[in-house]
């Protein structure tokens, strides 16, 4: 069995991460731990756990593993989502037209 297979994902890491206990944050980290994973009932994250408690080496190192805050993960994957939705639909439009082209299918205009 691996090192965390009995924990709920993440539980280590946030109490280690809350605790400040900087040899066990990496010891979990260099064995795979999820450095965004939710736990607890709070359900927040490891960096949130050792910011709200002020250890800041254990922020650092989590940051250096790609952890971002909670709210930050989610408004990640909205934009990430928005700007897919955006490209789907530009593909499906025909370009707009630019403000001063001109319109090859246009009828000329008549000059008097």
């Amino acid at each position: 069995m691996g090192l965390m297979s009995t924990a709920i994902p993440g539980q280590s890491l946030r109490a280690a991460s809350r605790q400040g206990h900087e040899n066990v944050v990496k010891m979990l980290l260099d064995n795979g731990a999820n450095v965004n994973a939710p736990s607890g009932s709070q359900r927040d994250s490891p960096l949130w756990a050792a910011s709200r408690r002020g250890h800041e080496n254990v922020a650092k190192m989590l940051i250096a593993e790609g952890a971002v805050m909670p709210n930050e993960e989610s408004t990640r994957r909205k934009e990430k989502r928005r700007k897919e939705s955006e490209e789907s639909e530009e593909e499906d439009d025909p370009p707009a037209q630019q403000a001063g082209a001109v319109d090859p299918f246009a009828t000329p205009a008549i000059a008097n």
